[in-house]
């Protein structure tokens, strides 16, 4: 038992050292976003684009994109904070579903207010019609950034959208959920848990 515990222990220290700081808001922080800003060709006026909980630990989002000319229609939903510090993150991630019947383009934005710089995942990751995937800003990749005065933290949802499409509609429904990401550390344990399970069992019946 005493080798199991010192195998758990290691595990413990290797999950906290040799595993990178995500920084993924939790879902109570995601339900607080709201539409932060839309492109000024659009009209992006929708109640659903308060979100709501999925019921399985993601936030829902809605926003109507009517375009009045064929270009990229574009949304930003996020919050506003007074400089967050992210300095102890490696990086800022996101999952993402596309709940839509439309392939959507989205981007994860950080704002700096004090130097009124911004910072996006790029390039910028299309998701299809029902589809996910795991959005991700590497801050190693921009050391120039002041992490320590985050203002504002969001994403962008856009598409080159037609003034009316092929069926005759005029408006556009982006739908999608975000969900936080787990800290590879937290698979590490689970991982040594598991590991671990069928040498305590064996204990047990001795």
């Amino acid at each position: 038992m005493k080798r199991i515990i010192a195998s758990l222990a290691a595990l413990l220290c290797l999950s906290t050292t040799a595993y990178a700081t995500v920084y993924s808001p939790t879902l109570s922080e995601m339900l607080s976003y709201s539409l932060l800003g839309a492109d000024n060709s659009t009209v992006s006026v929708n109640p659903a684009a308060i979100p709501y909980d999925n019921g399985v630990g993601g936030a829902e989002f809605s926003v109507v994109l009517t375009p009045t000319t064929d270009h990229f229609g574009w949304a930003l939903f996020g919050k506003n904070y007074s400089n967050l510090d992210l300095s102890s993150y490696d990086s800022f991630q996101l999952k993402i579903d596309n709940n839509n019947e439309n392939p959507w383009n989205f981007q994860l934005y950080l704002y700096d207010n004090d130097t009124a710089s911004s910072l996006h995942s790029l390039p910028a990751t299309l998701i299809a019609d029902g589809s996910s995937d795991t959005l991700k800003i590497d801050f190693a990749s921009n050391p120039l950034f002041n992490f320590s005065g985050i203002d504002q933290v969001g994403l962008f949802v856009f598409e080159d959208l037609p003034i009316i499409d092929e069926l005759g509609r005029k408006d556009f429904t982006a739908e999608f959920s975000l969900s936080p990401v787990p800290e590879p550390g937290t698979f590490a344990l689970l991982g040594a848990g598991l590991v671990a399970l069928p040498f305590i069992r064996k204990r047990m019946k001795k």
